[in-house]
């Protein structure tokens, strides 16, 4: 999770180069993490503490049923899933985070910005570096999307 938001900050802010980029270390310093009882995983993120990262945190959307009637979190209209997902992900100001399960069955996410000509997010995956084409669904790296995050460049 944090190495995805850190690399969203990066595609805002790519003049802050190699050098003077929002580390992980810096992340896991600024930003709040709450326990809650009976998860053996203490640390979730408290999404709105980002925003003092050059971001703002916008919305989290728990599940993803692409063919499913929303309401838009920035335009507050109702739009399909998929047409919000998509339209979040290609635009400039914005970001999304997408959480996909694993096929061990764990939770992972991946840093999207660009929907490519197979119908879902370019995704970038702070795992193993890599660019996925096909990020999830069927013969995909990861079974499943399971939720997403939207972000917005602050400045």
């Amino acid at each position: 999770m944090i190495c995805t938001l850190i690399m969203l900050i990066s595609k805002f802010y790519p003049e802050r180069g190699f050098e003077h980029y929002y580390s992980p270390l810096e992340a896991n310093r600024d930003w709040k993490f709450v326990r809650i009882a009976g998860d053996p995983d203490p640390k979730y993120l408290a999404w709105k503490s980002i925003n003092k990262s050059g971001v703002k945190f916008i919305w989290r959307n728990y599940g993803y049923q692409p063919d499913r009637l929303i309401l838009d979190p920035v335009t507050k209209k109702k739009d399909l899933e998929f047409n919000i997902l998509r339209k979040y992900v290609n635009s400039k100001k914005y970001g999304v985070a997408i959480q996909v399960l694993t096929r061990k069955g764990k939770q992972h996410w991946l840093a999207c910005w660009k929907w490519n000509i197979f119908g879902k997010p370019t995704c970038y995956d702070p795992w193993n570096g890599r660019i996925l084409w096909r990020p999830f669904g069927y013969l995909a790296s990861y079974p499943r999307c399971t939720g997403y995050a939207i972000i917005k460049k602050s400045a």
